[in-house]
């Protein structure tokens, strides 16, 4: 599994994990360990996990309700798919991000999150696809800023390279 989005920007590239304002961790698993994540998640950790459509187009994720003492104290979004979207949603693959993600050391030796290269293209994608909307609402946009003025210019590359690969592909 890999920590993503707002989860994985708090340890990797904020000076304290609390500055990044989140409600939620988003993890991406492989498509195919859906189920056994599910069982991880509802019978050993103790989530529930509301109903929600389900689909091969319509359903990319799904929500993880922790309560304790009937308050709620930790929501997970699991994903296979990086967004709902569809033109969004398979542009990376679980293996490919995998394959160059990073350790996140604060959280323990099994916690990864994407590659700086990757976490760009996550952050521009999220922002357009879920909160192009928002004008007033910044933090994606500082998230960009902060994983990009860190790039070196061989991550420069790496990325126009990503970029255009993908560009090609959806033609």
């Amino acid at each position: 599994l890999l920590l993503f989005k707002g989860s994985h920007l708090a340890y990797s590239h904020y000076p304290r994990p609390d500055l990044r304002a989140r409600i939620d961790s988003d993890i991406l698993i492989a498509r195919e360990h859906r189920e056994l994540v599910d069982e991880i998640f509802r019978a050993d950790l103790g989530y529930d996990a509301p109903t929600k459509l389900s689909g091969e187009l319509s359903a990319t994720q799904t929500m993880y309700v922790k309560y304790e003492e009937g308050t709620e104290v930790h929501v997970v979004d699991l994903h296979w798919r990086l967004a709902s979207p569809q033109v969004f949603a398979q542009v990376l693959s679980f293996d490919e991000l995998y394959e160059a993600s990073t350790p996140l050391p604060a959280l323990g030796a099994w916690a990864r999150g994407p590659s700086n290269v990757h976490a760009l293209l996550i952050a521009c994608m999220h922002r357009v696809a879920h909160h192009h909307d928002e004008p007033d609402r910044f933090k994606w946009l500082f998230d960009i800023d902060l994983v990009a003025s860190r790039f070196t210019p061989a991550e420069w590359a790496s990325f126009a390279d990503v970029v255009l690969d993908r560009q090609v592909s959806a033609v």
